[in-house]
This record gives C-alpha cells, structure tokens and sequence, in this order.
C-alpha cells in the first residue's frame, strides 16, 4: 500500500534575537538524484549570541544545504555523516561561553531517517504499541550503562541516529523552550488525535500568542498509511573511524530494552528473527513496569485553567433618601480609573504601532543595505509570518471569518465613502477659489482699461501687476478651467503692451564674431563716425564693423590690455575713449583704426572706475571706491588732474555701474536705481509707469540735444527709453536677445547698436 510522507513546519518569530533565534530549514528535492537523497532539515536555536554569530552559523547551516546534495554516498558512509564530518571542523567558531546552540540536523530518505543532535533540542516518537495505545520516546535521553562511547572531543554533532518511520508514528522536532509551554504527555495528545497539518498550525498559533521574546520552531512527521513493519534505532558515531560502529550497535541494543521500541518496529537494521522477537519480549514487559517519562526541563506552564464563581448574597441596602455625596464618592474613583485606564491602554497602543513601525522600518534598512548579510533571513521571518497568518486564518471557523470579512469590508466602505466626501469638498473649495480668482483677474483688468484711458500709467500698473500675480499662482485643473484660463492669458498680453509700452522688435544682424571670440563675450560696443567698435573684458582685441563697406575685422590684441570695460565718444565723433581693466584708458582712431595709451591722473591714490562720459571735451569719470565724480580737463598728452565735481557731502556710489552726462549727470546703480546730479548737487528723479521695475544695473546714456535717457537692461533683455523727467516712453525687444551687453544710440538714423553674446544687431527706433 502507497505510503505519503507528512511533513509539516512550525515557526515563531519571538522578537528578542539576542535573547533567543531559531533557524528553520526544510529543502524539498527537484530532480531525480536529488529526490535519492530525499529531504534536508536543520533545526536550530541560538540563545544570548551576537548577529555575527548567527550570520556564521545562518552561512554553515546553507552551506550544508548545499553540500548534502553534492555529496556523494560512499560505501562505508553516506553523505549525511561526510557532511557532519565538515560540520565538525567548524566547531571551534561554534561553541563559545555563555551562547547556547541547540541543533538538530538530518535527512529523511523515506521511509528512513538520519539525524545528529547538538544541545538539547526535542526529538520525540509518539507510536502505538501492541495494544493500540500511543506511548512516546525522548530520542535524545541517555541511558545510565547503555555502552554507548563518549563524544569525540572538539566535535559538534558527535553520533547519527538512523531508522525507520512507520505508518501511526509521529516523531516531533522542536526547539528547547516548547516544553516550557508543551509538556509531552500535551503534545501526544496535540500530535495523535489530530491530522499533523492542523496539529503543526496550532502549536504555531499557541507559541505566537506568547510574546515572552523565546523563538520557537520545529518539525512534525507522519506516514499517513498503516503497515505491520516494526524496528528499532541504532546509533553511529560520526568521528571518522568506522572501528567503532560495532560497539555502538551493541550499545543500542541495550538501550532498546529501555525504551520500548525506539522508532517503531522497522527502524533496527536486519536483525535474526529470534533476537528481534526476544528483544521486543523484554521490552514490552519493561514497558510495563516502569512507563517511559520525558526527561526533567524548565517547569511547564498551565495550559488550562477552570474557575467557578459562587454566588454571593447580600442583603439590600434601603434609603429613603438619595445621598448624592455618597454616590459622587463611590463613583469618582471608578471613573478617574477607567479614564486611567483609557489612557494607560491608548499609550500602550500608540507606543505598540510606533515601536512597530520604527522596527519594520529598520529591518526594511537592514533588509536593503544587506547588514550583516542579515537579508536572507529577514525576508525568510517575514515569509514564515505570512505563511503563519494565512494559516491561522484558515484554520478559524467559516463563520468567524465571514465576520472579519464583513468587518474589513464595511471598514473600507467607511474609509472610502470618508475619502470621496473630502475629495468632493476640496474639489468644490477649490473651484469656488477659482472662480472668486477669475473674477478679480477681471475686476483689475477692467481697472487697467480705464486707467489707459485716462492716461493713469502708475494706476494701470498697479492693477495690471495685481491681475498678473494673482493669475501666476492660479491653477487650471479641468477643461473648462484650461479655455478660462487661456482667455485670460492672451486678455493679460494684449494688455501688457498697452501698459508695459513694450514692442517685439526685429532686428538685424550685423556680425558675428563666434569663431574670433573663441568661447568669450562682448561687453560693450560703440560708435565712431561710420564705424562700430566692439569690445569684450576678456580680451584685448577690438572687433569693427564698417557700416559703409559692410566689413568685419578684428584688430590685433593691444599688449598692454587684458581687456575693455567701458567705451565713451564725444559728440565730434572723432575718437572713442576705451577703459581697460583698472584705471588706463586707451584712445581708438577711427581713421587708422590704431590704440594709443592716454595721461590721466585721479586725485585719490587708490580709485576704482566704475563708468565715464566724454562733454565738451572734459571726461567725466566715476569713482565707486571714493564716492565721487571727476572732472578731467582734456590736455595734449589726454586728461589732466581729476577735480572733485560733487560740491555736498559725497552720497553713497559704492554701487555706481555706469554714468551719462548731458550736463547734469546720471549714475545708474546695480539694484536698477538711477541717482541725477546738476551742479555737482543731488537733484531728484525717479522712473514712472516702467513695469517690470528695474533691478538690476547695465548701461546708460545721453546727450545734450536728446530728451531721452537710455537704458539697456540686460536681466530683462530689453532697451528702456525714459524721458528726462522720469516718464517711460517705451520698451524695445527682440525674440533674438540672450543677454545684451552693450549699446550704442546713432540718435540721427533714429538706429540702436546692440551687443549680445558674440553678435551685433541693429535695431530701429521708435520715432
């Protein structure tokens, strides 16, 4: 009759691993020659060990996995007692003070078994005997006399136990602790009135209900097919030496005669039938003389526990009056109890979730960075709890879990319907925010129409800026929100050139020095007669462009300049004064296209220019490290001394970028201010209608018969014309601009020559 092989595993995660750690092994064969040496099991617990430790033995334990099925048998042993041999030689990393290792490792080739035990780990026979009732044999208890050798010194696993399992036997492998919890005669009556499954699931149950930090674990075997076949066990030493196989037999024998059939009746070898029948003569009568008990452990715990109440009479206590005090004081102390109570478990909970939650998330860490290869068997626990959860489930009654369904599902009916409430009152919210912005948006551009109309430029600014901001931070979630926000978007640009005064200009490019520059910039250009000279601060070559021959050229490097910062003309257009990096200027004549260095003295030792601008003939220079402005009269050799021009207190020109003359003169700022002085004195003035406001320095300039200032904003890529009072009278840009550096006004051809980048471009200007 067809036998089939029950095995089935049991796992708990304590949660001390310092305190106690199981490891839990169970290799199922896949192929043929696999399926020949059957099934490999480890099962071991670590008490008071290190994560080192147990990473080493968690590395012995695979290994072995591995090696069992690589092993070949050889005549006088198999593979189970040459990989114990291995196992052996790591028993000086393996038995260290103060660390307990209790481990059973085998193999089950069915119908026989073999295993070696380490410590003292539980290994139990529950069989029937001749009258049908179970009795129950520790595998691991030694007999007084029994002749059995001593361990090999320096050896982990220091004897093979091998038989055979028959059809009614159970033989159960568990860890240490169970017994603290399980006394055998319990687990007899768990493992023999149950199927080994269900018995296997409640142990699991039970243990994990415990939460006393001990891990447990274990195995439970059974043939589910009955047969007549009866043996006994015999026990091999795993040293290398054979010689003393015979003796331990011998030995076995002996200790056959006290335990009643150790494995059932086909675990001995092939004995003579007459010795067999003696010996199992002997051992029924001594089973019944002196029944088989398990040996001394810790105390079991009670596994039952019966109570009766009896009843209590009292007599009743009669009042014609309620005593309010009485009550208050009876009652009081039970309410600030149960308040106590409250609390004391709402703590216990919370400290219960984020304990929880700070360990998942460390061994999700430790899990993800492998510390100390400690990934294996994380993810191992994590499966054997899941494996344990979705028993448990299966094994309570269909009707409770119809309960936990229900509940489950109403649950997240609640959750969801909470979740669809909230999302449609934040979708209403929004769309009412949406709605009141829009109108605003339209309420400010209404505003902005009519101060156009009646020429209220800082008016139209203002709500124009406001309408603007306020439809920055809208945000245009559906379709209908999208075309609104669409009309509002080209409604805003229409408006921004009326209010802004800006123009998309065209412009035309001139030339292009890319491969002159190699990598630099220009920083500034001017113009001389019919000629426009470009200059970079990197460099000392200057580039021209002759607007009437249309040539490009670039002049040889002057060598006594590192490069060009500022460039000014006088309004005879006979020359450019160029500044080189410091205080030197350098004169260009347009006619030879040469350099000559120029004399000029500054009346401070230490000066840092800043700016200049050429008027009638006298060089205005800024000096942002002394706060002041010079005047130099032009001399034959080029400037004499500087003169102080400012007459008051020297104002604050630590930020001066640039300076204009038409005879008062502007100093514009790196924060966008522009600061005006007639006379030498500060006069005021202040830029009206100009949006965006200006932030940033760049150039300026001017002249004496022109009633424009112009400003060249590079942050903005635009070129700002402001009349002379402060009015903005427009704003130049071009799709084209990256970063303009430089320009220079031919005020009669009403043309702008801007610099950006490596290019120049010309630009038209408004009339």
């Amino acid at each position: 009759m067809d036998q089939i092989l029950r095995l089935n595993e049991f796992f708990v995660e304590g949660g001390r691993q310092e305190l106690s750690h199981v490891l839990l092994h169970i290799t199922e064969p896949s192929t043929p020659d696999e399926m020949d040496k059957g099934y490999f099991f480890a099962v071991c617990e670590i008490n008071n060990a290190d994560a080192a430790y147990i990473s080493r033995l968690q590395t012995i334990i695979d290994q072995a996995e591995n090696d069992y099925y690589e092993i070949s048998d050889q005549p006088e042993k198999n593979s189970l007692e040459l990989l114990l041999e291995k196992i052996n030689q790591e028993t000086p990393a393996l038995i260290k003070t103060g660390v307990g290792l209790h481990c059973v490792v085998g193999a089950i080739r069915r119908p026989e078994i073999f295993f070696a035990y380490h410590g003292d780990p539980h290994l139990v026979l529950f069989y029937k005997d001749r009258q049908g009732n179970y009795q129950k044999i520790d595998l691991t208890a030694s007999s007084p006399g029994d002749g059995s050798p001593a361990a090999p010194p320096g050896q982990l696993f220091s004897q093979i136990i091998q038989g055979k399992i028959s059809p009614h036997d159970y033989l159960f492998v568990g860890t240490p602790h169970i017994v603290d919890y399980f006394n055998y005669d319990r687990l007899e009556k768990i493992v023999t009135t149950r199927p080994a499954l269900e018995s296997a699931r409640h142990l699991e149950r039970v243990l994990g209900e415990l939460k006393d930090g001990y891990s447990f674990g274990g195995l439970l075997l059974h043939l589910s097919e009955s047969t007549d076949q009866r043996g006994g066990i015999r026990k091999i030493p795993a040293s290398p030496e054979r010689a003393t196989s015979t003796a331990s037999l011998r030995g076995l024998f002996r200790t056959e005669q006290q335990t009643s059939h150790t494995l059932s009746a086909s675990i001995l070898p092939h004995l003579k039938a007459t010795a067999g029948a003696l010996f199992r003569r002997n051992t029924a009568n001594r089973m019944m003389a002196q029944p088989e008990t398990p040996k001394p452990r810790r105390a079991a715990v009670p596994t039952e526990i019966h109570a009766s109440h009896a009843a209590a009479h009292r007599p009743k206590k009669i009042s014609k009056t309620p005593d309010y005090f009485a009550t208050f004081k009876e009652t009081t102390p039970k309410i600030l109890m149960a308040i106590g109570r409250g609390i004391w478990s709402l703590l216990l909970i919370i400290f219960a979730l984020v304990n929880a939650s700070l360990r998942t998330i460390g061994l999700l860490a430790i899990a993800a960075t492998n510390y100390q290869n400690r990934r294996r068997t994380i993810l191992e626990d994590w499966r054997r709890n899941w494996h344990s959860h979705r028993e448990n489930f299966k094994q309570l009654p269909f009707l409770t879990k119809v309960l936990i369904i229900s509940a489950l599902g109403a649950g997240l009916i609640f959750a969801g319907s909470l979740v669809v409430i909230r999302y449609r009152q934040n979708k209403q919210a929004l769309e009412q925010q949406f709605q009141t912005s829009v109108q605003l948006i339209k309420t400010k551009t209404d505003a902005v129409e009519s101060a156009l109309i009646y020429k209220d430029n800082t008016g139209a600014i203002e709500n124009y800026s406001t309408a603007e901001n306020i439809f920055n931070n809208l945000t245009c979630r559906s379709k209908e929100q999208q075309a609104t926000c669409a009309n509002i978007k080209k409604q805003l640009q229409n408006l921004a050139g009326r209010v802004r005064k800006i123009t998309v200009m065209a412009p035309n490019l001139l030339a292009d020095w890319k491969s002159e520059l190699s990598g630099q910039t220009l920083s500034g250009v001017s113009k001389i007669s019919t000629k426009l000279v470009a200059y970079s601060d990197t460099t000392a070559t200057l580039y021209v462009y002759d607007l009437l021959t249309k040539k490009i050229a670039a002049l040889p490097a002057y060598g006594g300049a590192t490069g060009f910062t500022e460039g000014t003309v006088p309004k005879e257009n006979d020359y450019a004064l160029l500044a080189t990096q410091g205080r030197s200027w350098l004169k260009f004549a347009p006619s030879d296209n040469t350099l000559a260095p120029v004399e000029i003295t500054y009346p401070a030792e230490k000066v840092t220019i800043a700016g200049g601008g050429i008027y009638n003939r006298r060089l205005y220079t800024l000096d942002t490290l002394n706060h002041q402005i010079y005047r130099h009269d032009s001399i034959k050799t080029g400037f004499g001394l500087g003169k102080e021009w400012l007459k008051a207190a020297a104002p604050n020109l630590a930020l001066g970028d640039d300076l204009t003359i038409d005879g008062d003169v502007y100093v514009l700022e790196t924060n966008g201010q522009i600061e005006k002085f007639t006379a030498g004195l500060k006069a005021p003035f202040q830029i009206q209608g100009l949006y965006p406001a200006l932030t940033h320095g760049g150039k300026i300039w001017t002249y004496t018969d022109l009633n424009t200032l112009y400003i060249l904003d590079s942050a903005e890529k635009r070129l700002i014309l402001i009349d002379k009072d402060g009015r903005l009278k427009a704003q130049l840009t071009a799709a084209e601009f990256n970063r303009p550096s430089g320009f220079a006004i031919d005020a009669a051809n009403a043309t702008a020559y801007i610099s950006d980048g490596t290019r120049l471009f010309s630009l038209p200007l408004p009339q």
